[in-house]
């Protein structure tokens, strides 16, 4: 059962860890 943590590191490894904290609609 994936989390919603668990998808957007699943987005983080695709486009690479520089946008960890660069994501839109987060925060």
């Amino acid at each position: 059962m994936a989390t919603v943590a668990d998808f957007v590191l699943a987005r983080v490894r695709e486009w690479g860890i520089h946008r960890v904290f660069g994501y839109p609609g987060d925060g």
